[in-house]
């Protein structure tokens, strides 16, 4: 049996083996391998070898250096295609050139691989045994690749709103359809019309195997295998093998977007003779979106790619895993290498460590960056666990993130909620005490306890992969369940309720303000007169000094009656503003309401009135109507409640393609019928609230009474925290995110004045915070007046909640 000897450390070794070449005498002769030490320093050529493991189980037998040792059939089957290729060069294979064995010698090799794959002269990537649907894919790509590369089509973004490539196609297109010449030579317009015109890409299955053989390249369980993020990314040149045929890596890359974005940049509903094309991808478009070729873009354009950017998904996985590694550990290892030191996160290689150490080693060091690029992380993300779990409750489980994704609505991470505006770190936090180990410290403050559960509907799902598109059971039973928690009366209250009376009261109000008005006015012409009477006898009387003296103290007290009076004035419009968001806001319906909706104007993914516009009352009533599920009479809707319906950024436009197209009695009667449903597919695994001091709120389907709901520094939602036990220092478990109403946008930290005592609202001053957070916003941020009424003392501020640091577990 074959046995490693130990590599030289102070070298920078690594072992290289080369295939025997077969003969012709015994084509099927057992694989034969050279193997040899070489330092990483000394410059040597060598290929390296990206494959996936597989099932390890009746393992095949191969010589090295003339002694057996055992591999898996994956492997097996690819060095013997490798062989029948005639590949003799030097290859660097990690089942074979690492002593997986030695948990030393592993953790050091492994911390290497960044420099094994970045120095190889190429990448030799075995996809698998071949099909039929997969032969035609090859043949395809070898056909269209060369042609995708040299006309850019890698460089293809249907996601990108000012694509600057997207007119150059449509005219190409255009005048092409017209009959005429090209007036330019576009590479790129002629490369997507042949696209659009490959027979294959317009036939289905099973008329047709492309459409099939793409599906099958892309869900191979190789872009599931972690490690090959750092292999695909780092590689120079590299060739990807199926079966018997193979392409360049680049023009297999390229030739895919240009599909993808055929299929999703709005080219097919320009021209809809080509309906047809890609029908049988539509549903499978995510699997165009291959991470490992992301990282590779990023890294060829000298871009940075945090390891949040690959591990932190929102979404569901595509017919298969994002991502997966036999050992849980290699999730956080296989990336450490993708990037230079600046983004290992301080973390190497150790397989003497636990998993869970690793995962909670990895998760704060993420949470204090706050995920990286364009993927947040934060406490929000990590829903609570099903079931035992050894790891702690604010670590993910990132096999289980890698398989289905978070598990949290991608919309919420979105969302311009900030409960938390404005609060700084507490002093401990600055200090960097984070916790350790399994611990986590984080600074906030206690908002209220939960005191009642809503029961929790049903949800279906359609398959494993469908975690965001779970679809709630009996959307009926859970509205008419809403109500009866709520304790909402029976009967809704009419699309035109507080509409008609608040027009009559507006009126009767202008009037009386006209009276008043008048009378006022009279008031003052004769208070008026009777001080320049006063003024004139006082002027007889005054002589000299004293008249100046005299006259100078009225002015001074008349300056001061002013500044009171502005000071009052500032104080009623405040007032008024208040009570005006007050009624935009609503009373206990439209609260229960603007939480299943998360404050959304579509209750899906628009974004929240509070940073867009509020709600108006005939809007809300609406909205009561729809989803208690009454009756809504055509005649009866308002000017403001037909345009809600009819708005291009409100709910229809996500629940149909083409809203245009419908009357408004056909919107009327669809909107009540589909729109609950999707609200309540959005409500997924959530479930309602109430708290001791009266919020009312949405979380979590594992929260119960006797929960904690907290804000914390920096998340842009409140957190349900458990307390593990009675004593003050047994700290809590996490229990996913919450949408409180009432408290999303700041307000929590911001305390109104007591009675008695004087406050004047400022703009925009921000936090200071010394153990205890004292606010001055906007919003509801106020400051101490002096005692005499006059300028605000700047050292005295109001005091919002006591801060302390949570102790997660």
């Amino acid at each position: 049996m074959f046995t490693h000897d130990a590599l030289d450390r102070s070298r920078r070794e690594i072992r290289l083996v080369r295939l025997a070449p077969v003969t012709l005498a015994d084509p099927k002769a057992a694989i034969a391998l050279e193997l040899q030490h070489v330092s990483l320093d000394d410059g040597v050529a060598y290929a390296a070898m990206s494959y996936v493991w597989g099932d390890q189980r009746n393992p095949v037998e191969v010589d090295i250096n003339n002694k057996p040792f055992s591999i898996g059939r994956n492997l097996h089957a690819g060095l013997e295609r490798f062989r029948e290729q005639g590949i003799d060069s030097w290859l660097w294979i990690d089942a074979i050139c690492i002593q997986q064995s030695n948990t030393d010698e592993k953790s050091w090799q492994v911390d290497q691989m960044r420099d094994v794959y970045r120095l190889a002269d190429h990448v030799q990537i075995w996809l698998g045994p071949a099909t039929v649907d997969s032969d035609a894919a090859m043949d395809f790509l070898a056909r269209f690749g060369a042609r995708a590369l040299a006309c850019g089509a890698m460089d293809l973004n249907a996601m990108d709103y000012r694509d600057p490539h997207k007119q150059e196609i449509y005219d190409y297109i255009d005048v092409y359809k017209a009959g005429n010449a090209p007036l330019t030579d576009s590479q790129l317009g002629r490369f997507i019309l042949d696209l659009l015109n490959e027979e294959g890409m317009l036939t289905p299955p099973p008329q047709n195997n492309l459409q099939a053989g793409i599906q099958d390249l892309l869900q191979r369980d190789y872009w599931v295998r972690v490690w090959i993020m750092q292999e695909v990314a780092l590689a120079k040149e590299a060739t990807l093998f199926c079966g018997s045929k193979s392409v360049s890596l680049d023009a297999f890359d390229a030739t895919l977007t240009a599909v993808w974005y055929t299929l999703a940049a709005g080219v097919i509903p320009r021209y809809p003779e080509y309906d047809g094309f890609g029908t049988a991808l539509w549903s499978w478009t995510m699997l165009f979106r291959v991470k490992a070729l992301v990282a590779r873009r990023q890294h060829r354009a000298g871009e940075p790619i945090p390891l949040a950017q690959i591990v932190v998904e929102y979404l569901d996985a595509p017919g298969r895993p994002h991502y997966a590694a036999t050992d849980p550990r290699d999730i956080v290892y296989s990336l450490l290498g993708i990037n230079g030191e600046e983004e290992r996160l301080g973390m190497r290689p150790d397989y003497s460590r636990s998993f869970v150490d690793v995962f909670a080693e990895f998760t704060r060091a993420v949470l204090e960056r706050g995920g990286g690029g364009t993927t947040p992380f934060s406490l929000f993300c990590v829903a609570p666990k099903a079931g035992a779990s050894p790891l702690p409750s604010w670590v993910p489980d990132w096999t289980d993130v890698g398989r289905h994704g978070l598990g949290v609505n991608p919309h919420d991470a979105l969302a311009s909620t900030q409960p938390a505006a404005w609060m700084e770190p507490w002093e401990v936090w600055k200090r960097g005490d984070v916790g350790s180990g399994t611990v986590l410290r984080h600074p906030g403050c206690r908002v209220d306890t939960i005191t009642e559960v809503m029961t929790p509907p049903e949800w279906t799902h359609a398959t494993e992969w469908d975690v965001l598109n779970a679809k709630i059971k009996d959307v009926d039973a859970w509205l008419r369940s809403i109500v009866e928690f709520a304790g909402l009366p029976r009967e809704g209250r009419g699309l035109r309720w507080g509409v008609e009376d608040a027009d009559k009261q507006g009126k009767e109000g202008d009037e009386e303000d006209l009276d008043g008005g008048e009378e006022n006015e009279t008031g003052d012409e004769e208070k008026g007169d009777e001080e320049e009477e006063n003024e004139k006898d006082e002027e007889n009387e005054e002589e000299g000094d004293e008249q100046d003296e005299d006259e100078q103290e009225e002015e001074e007290e008349e300056e001061d009656e002013e500044e009171e009076e502005e000071e009052e004035e500032e104080e009623e419009d405040e007032e008024e503003e208040d009570e005006e968001e007050e009624d935009q806001r609503g009373d206990e319906e439209d609260r229960i309401w603007r939480t299943i909706l998360r404050d959304r104007r579509d209750g899906i993914r628009l974004e929240n009135f509070r940073s867009g516009r509020l709600m108006n009352k005939e809007e809300r009533n609406l909205i009561s109507t729809i989803f208690r599920r009454e009756h809504i009479d055509l005649d009866s809707l308002t000017q403001a409640q037909a345009d809600f319906v009819t708005d291009r950024r409100g709910p229809l436009p996500q629940l149909c393609a083409d809203p245009g197209s419908m009357t408004l009695a056909e919107q009327v009667a669809f909107l009540p019928r589909e729109w609950p449903q999707r609200v309540g597919n959005e409500n997924r695994h959530t479930t309602l609230f109430k708290t001791a001091g009266g919020f009312i709120g949405a979380g979590h389907e594992s929260v119960r009474p006797g929960d904690l709901v907290t804000i914390l520094h920096q998340e842009k939602h409140p957190i349900v925290l458990r307390p593990r036990g009675q004593a003050a220092d047994a700290g809590f478990t996490l229990q996913g995110y919450a949408y409180v109403d009432g408290i999303m946008y700041g307000e929590f930290l911001c305390t109104p004045p007591e009675p008695g005592q004087k406050f004047k609202k400022l703009k925009g001053t921000g936090i200071n915070s010394v153990g205890e957070y004292w606010i001055t916003r906007d919003q509801k941020g106020y400051k101490r007046t002096s005692e005499d009424g006059g300028e605000p003392d700047p050292g005295k501020r109001v005091p919002g909640p006591k801060c302390e640091v949570f102790e997660i577990y």
